[in-house]
């Protein structure tokens, strides 16, 4: 069986960043089936690589977070255009498998299905339009009418709609949409994060000047939606006390606030990391931040920067509701943190003078990675529906 797998941002542990696609299309591989991947990269030429099995077509198509939205919007449909008619030349597609964001890459799916007559499955790693209206980025009326109808068609012509989160799926369902819908959330790596002994990560620390530190980490992208102000606020309010900030990672946002700390002794800025290098730097870390602008639809993200913190062990700080909010606390593997609210500050405070709530925090992430989202579990989950689904064309079993 040959699947297409559709993702414009298609990543490799040695890239770094959002590597979702790399563990699923690998788990496909693993399970027999032949996958071919197309995607973009910002190199000048049109390149075909094998990726661990993986067939990898790369399209010439710039994008970065920095980009302005009329920008980024022809480089999805730039991208949007150029896959088709390359899809046209596959042959022997079973099904196509279609990650988003964009929304674009599901009106592709759309396309391809009416001209291949293959099913799609069509997975929500961003809820649009809805996320770009509440951030302000879409504001043009006629178009958020178009992308609204697109979205609903997109839903109503999958085989199967695989949400990231519970709230995803929540407000897909909302929409009365009449499909399965199954959740699949990004996945914790246990076998390549691991948590070290106490003793080592105290060596490291001493080796950074970290020694007798709280040490926390923000590693993602730097764009608007994160809203890392609020980080650097809450730096300012605890710079009297032994804490250390670090943030890793790279877009928009990224000069701006680079600018706001340079007289700051407890903020330090390591620029954009692979998994590779972030893992060296998670060894001395005691708390992965996550951070999102106050918009409600940000609530329902599952971050990929909160799955590696579950998996190296680490305490998990949130400034952001929702799921994700509710999971930490019912897990006991950290806390919500309102940067203008002086009890969650005290908690910060209290934690940087307790080095066994901080353990104890940490086995509790691990252990919460390891039962509920290791990479093993939920690939095995995706590829169980895809069996069913070669074998029942019709309808989906979903546990």
């Amino acid at each position: 069986m040959k699947i297409l797998y559709l993702h414009q941002y298609f990543r490799t542990p040695e890239q770094g960043g959002a590597i979702r696609s790399y563990y699923l299309s690998d788990a496909m591989v693993k399970a027999g089936y032949e996958v071919v991947m197309i995607t973009g990269h910002n190199a000048p030429k049109y390149e075909i690589k094998e990726v661990n099995g993986i067939m990898v077509h790369y399209l010439p198509v710039f994008y970065e977070n920095k980009m302005t939205y009329p920008s980024r919007i022809w480089a999805f449909s730039k991208f949007m255009v150029w896959a088709f008619f390359l899809s046209l030349k596959i042959k022997n597609i079973s099904l196509c498998y279609a990650s988003s964001t964009p929304m674009t890459i599901g009106v592709l799916a759309l396309f391809i299905k009416k001209a291949k007559r293959i099913p799609y499955f069509f997975e929500v790693r961003d809820l649009w339009p809805e996320a770009p209206q509440q951030l302000g980025i879409l504001t043009f009326k006629p178009i958020i009418v178009l992308a609204k109808f697109f979205e609903k068609k997109i839903y109503l012509n999958a085989r199967l709609i695989v949400a990231l989160s519970p709230s995803m799926k929540l407000n897909i369902s909302a929409k009365k949409i009449d499909k399965e819908i199954v959740v699949i959330p990004n996945m914790a790596d246990c076998s390549f994060f691991s948590r070290i002994e106490e003793s080592e990560k105290k060596e490291i620390k001493l080796e950074k000047g970290l020694a007798q530190k709280l040490v926390i980490a923000y590693f993602g992208a730097l764009g608007k939606a994160n809203d890392l102000s609020r980080l650097l606020d809450l730096a300012e309010k605890l710079r009297k006390h032994p804490i250390h900030f670090l943030i890793l990672g790279s877009g928009s946002e990224e000069q701006k606030l680079e600018a706001q700390v340079r007289s700051s002794e407890n903020v330090e800025f390591l620029g954009y990391k692979n998994k590779f290098e972030l893992k060296g730097i998670l060894d001395y870390v005691d708390a992965a931040y996550i951070s999102f602008a106050k918009f409600p639809i940000l609530e329902t993200n599952s971050p990929n920067k909160f799955f590696d913190g579950l998996a190296a062990g680490k305490v998990i700080l949130t400034n952001t509701k929702g799921w994700l909010k509710e999971i930490i606390e019912s897990e006991a593997c950290g806390f919500y943190v309102n940067e203008n609210d002086e009890s969650d500050l005290q908690k910060v405070i209290k934690l940087s003078s307790n080095p066994d709530q901080v353990e104890k925090l940490s086995e509790a992430s691990r252990r919460l990675a390891e039962e509920q989202f290791s990479r093993q579990k939920l690939t095995s989950k995706l590829i169980k529906i895809i069996s069913q689904a070669g074998t029942k064309p019709h309808a989906l079993e979903v546990g």
